[in-house]
């Protein structure tokens, strides 16, 4: 890598889009970095659950709130179903704001989400 492109990248604001140390990005055991992401079991830990129709697994929103966001910023789920998105975001330590067009679902999400604790009741 030429030491322009090593710059860019490590030295740069762009090197700041997440809370990683992009100089260590293989020390990271559980970030996944191949092409193709293997994710084992489903996450039903806390208050995540599996009974909504559109519900997919939490590992896929942590690993990109993890990737582009940073502790403190606001993640936006604009499709928010039973709130995978918002409790992962609860769990990093990110602001999530949700948007759902069915009341009974909303009412679904706003109790899943606040029955999950901080940081996923991990000390991070």
């Amino acid at each position: 890598m030429c030491r322009r492109t090593y710059n860019l990248i490590f030295n740069s604001a762009m090197a700041k889009i997440n809370d990683l140390n992009l100089k260590d990005w293989k020390e990271y055991q559980d970030i996944l970095t191949d092409s193709l992401w293997l994710i084992g079991e489903r996450d039903k830990s806390g208050a995540h659950n599996n009974i909504y129709h559109g519900n997919f697994i939490p590992q896929i929103p942590n690993q990109m709130m993890r990737r582009f966001t940073q502790k403190g910023e606001v993640v936006l789920d604009a499709f928010l179903g039973h709130g995978t998105t918002l409790i992962e975001s609860k769990r990093l330590g990110r602001h999530g704001i949700g948007i759902e067009l069915i009341p009974e679902v909303a009412k679904s999400a706003i109790s899943n989400i606040s029955r999950e604790l901080p940081n996923g009741g991990k000390v991070l």
